[in-house]
């Protein structure tokens, strides 16, 4: 039995239809365009085309200047291949089971005290102090050479 010209024609549509759907929807899988504008944005989106949510602890954010496109095979190589650029800035956290991103900034480097430190705070150099204690050095033999002088009678 042969089908009506129309019939054939919406089937040939819809079989088109689902092959370009397919071959975009593989496309999509493999790259990510991350576009200009904020990282946050760029790293939602991402996030929720995986269907997770995001949450942005980090209290700052960074400018995306100019668009790139990463790879995206799945969501934590996106992620590393997203923030890779910013060099340790972010750290991304996945938690599979309530499906969330978290990112944030990394600890802070943790200083271990050597007996006879009092502070795990690193030490900051005083440079009004070095300044003071270099000029002081420069001009060291010239007040010594004013004391001399000072010290002499008067004749």
């Amino acid at each position: 039995m042969a089908l009506p010209a129309w019939r054939s024609f919406a089937l040939a549509l819809a079989a088109l239809a689902v092959a370009s759907w397919s071959i975009a929807a593989h496309a999509q899988a493999e790259e990510f365009e991350v576009r200009q504008g904020y990282l946050s944005a760029s790293v939602r989106t991402l996030v929720d085309d995986f269907d997770w949510s995001l949450v942005w602890k980090a209290k700052e954010d960074r400018m995306v200047d100019f668009p790139f496109t990463i790879a995206r095979a799945t969501l934590q190589d996106a992620l590393v291949n997203l923030l890779e650029p910013y060099r340790g800035q972010f750290v991304a956290d996945l938690y599979q089971r309530n499906r969330v991103v978290v990112i944030d900034t990394p600890p802070p480097r943790v200083r271990v005290l050597l007996p006879g430190e009092e502070t795990a705070e690193p030490q900051t150099p005083d440079l009004a102090a070095a300044e003071e204690a270099a000029v002081d050095a420069e001009l060291a033999p010239a007040a010594r050479a004013l004391a001399q002088v000072a010290e002499e009678p008067l004749r």
